[in-house]
């Protein structure tokens, strides 16, 4: 009888010690993007800088970023975010490859047929995302702001 009790006692007191539903008890998440061969022939050497910002709830927190050069075939962009997001929200990566294709400054953020730019949105995680992006122009968009000296401290080089 009294094996019963403790087993009892420990499966009812796990269960207790289970999610309180605010997500609070599930662990940080890994987020990898890759960016398939078509950045190289237009971006081949020039510098790509991105930054997550989680987007929950209409938020918009500035999590980190970085960035570095777009190398030739056969390399491929790749970077990660390593723990970054949690189980539940949703994000967005602001992607700017300094590129001033017919002028613009070197290390600021010019607007988008200058400096081509991209956000990829990152829907409700559940688990570790892997995402692969290619380039398109027709989706690309505006994200200066998120890379200005004000913004963030990582991002006019």
């Amino acid at each position: 009888m009294v094996c019963r009790v403790v087993l009892a006692f420990l499966v009812f007191g796990l269960v207790a010690c289970g999610d309180d539903g605010t997500g609070d008890d599930f662990p940080t998440l890994e987020l990898y993007i890759t960016g398939d061969a078509s950045f190289q022939g237009p971006h081949a050497g020039q510098v790509l800088t991105d930054a997550i910002i989680r987007t929950t709830d209409g938020a918009f927190d500035l999590l980190g970023g970085g960035g570095g050069p777009i190398h030739a075939p056969p390399e491929t962009i790749s970077f990660g975010f390593g723990s970054t997001v949690e189980f539940g929200d949703t994000y967005e990566i602001h992607l700017w490859i300094d590129s001033n294709f017919g002028g613009g400054t070197v290390g600021v953020c010019d607007p988008p047929a200058i400096d081509h730019q991209w956000k990829v949105p990152v829907p409700y995680v559940t688990g570790d995302v892997n995402i692969v992006v290619s380039h398109d122009d027709a989706t690309v968009t505006d994200v200066c702001s998120t890379f200005s000296s004000t913004s963030c401290g990582l991002c006019d080089r």
